[in-house]
């Protein structure tokens, strides 16, 4: 009998132990496809932080929802620590946006949009541990224009420019901006540099844009527009249009997403925004209207970089989920 109940106690060590055996072994596959090293005494934090990231996620997975989580570049970090480290400071609408908003008057949209089929989108950026989601949003979005409407392929304009260069009010290098002041910034200039000149580095460096001017091309950007706010209608014309930079709330939920449509009910957000993202396109699933965005996270996060929220055609008096409607503008090219 003695013997019977001590393997039965060994077997039930044995199972106690498997899940955090399992657990571990996702940690260490995490560190190596996301190439995280810690110190002995972060190691010991950032494993306790990734369990329960995972446990969010598992318990998440497990309900049946329209989108899914997973284990993404940020598993080993608190929600706090994630909005500290990546996301930009909140923005409110100033009176500059305010009295750029163009009502746009064409109410025929198609029911699927997508500038990334269509050839008219760029590569999905990294922006590091440099809060430069702006830059990366407000650029892609001028890219776009201008491959739209001269009919060729996106030629890849300096991210680096805009955050070394650019001093206008509200833009602080990797601590953040709001994407307009690129597009005034860009508007002021005679001429861009390309990513190919002047490359994207992470981090701010001195300005140096006199020992690169034989490489600036010709200034393409005149003007930029806003979308009206608060109104998903008006935001899917001016998509229909070209690819706009939107502001949206990150919360949890984003920071984990891996695939689906995310719902208002799962990113309800306070009246602010605290990201800049390149909305490309629209669509609908079986009923379930969404938006399509490109984040600056790299490939992977999301969907190789992309993610869909839900979309509400028919609001004209709220800022959506995520607050996707709250802050748009595009640019005006040559």
């Amino acid at each position: 009998m003695k013997v019977l109940f001590r393997l039965a106690l060994i077997f039930a060590t044995v199972l106690a132990l498997q899940p955090e055996l399992e657990i571990q072994n996702e940690f260490i596959l995490f560190k190596s496809k996301f190439d995280k090293n810690y110190n002995i005494n972060e190691e010991n934090y950032r494993y306790h932080i990734f369990r329960r990231n995972l446990n969010y996620i598992e318990e998440m997975n497990a309900k049946d929802l329209p989108f899914k989580l997973g284990i993404g570049p940020f598993a080993d970090q608190t929600y706090s620590e994630f909005a500290s480290n990546y996301l930009l400071p909140p923005s409110n609408h100033s009176q500059e946006f305010l009295s750029k908003i163009l009502i746009l008057r064409n109410n025929s949209i198609p029911e699927y949009k997508n500038w990334v089929e269509e050839g008219h989108i760029s590569h999905v950026e990294n922006q590091g541990n440099c809060k430069s989601a702006y830059a990366m949003a407000a650029t892609g979005s001028i890219e776009s224009a201008r491959s739209i409407e001269l009919y060729r392929k996106v030629i890849d304009l300096s991210i680096q420019e805009t955050i070394d260069c650019n001093e206008l009010p509200g833009v602080n290098g990797c601590d953040g901006g709001i994407g307009y002041q690129v597009y005034n910034y860009y508007i002021s200039q005679p001429c861009i540099f390309t990513e190919k000149h002047m490359p994207y580095k992470g981090e701010e460096h001195k300005c140096n844009e006199l020992f690169l001017e034989p490489y600036c091309t010709e200034g393409i950007l005149v003007d930029w527009k806003a979308v009206q706010p608060f109104n998903e209608a008006q935001l899917a014309l001016a998509v229909n249009l070209q690819p706009t930079d939107s502001s949206i709330y990150v919360n949890e939920n984003m920071q984990h997403y891996s695939s689906g449509i995310l719902t208002s009910e799962w990113c309800n957000a306070p009246d602010e925004v605290n990201q800049e993202i390149l909305l490309v396109g629209f669509g609908d699933s079986q009923g379930n209207p969404y938006w399509i965005g490109q984040n600056s996270w790299g490939t992977e996060w999301g969907m190789n970089g992309y993610f869909m929220v839900q979309r509400d055609p028919s609001n004209v008096n709220g800022a959506g989920t995520c607050n996707i409607a709250y802050q748009s503008f595009y640019p005006i090219t040559l």
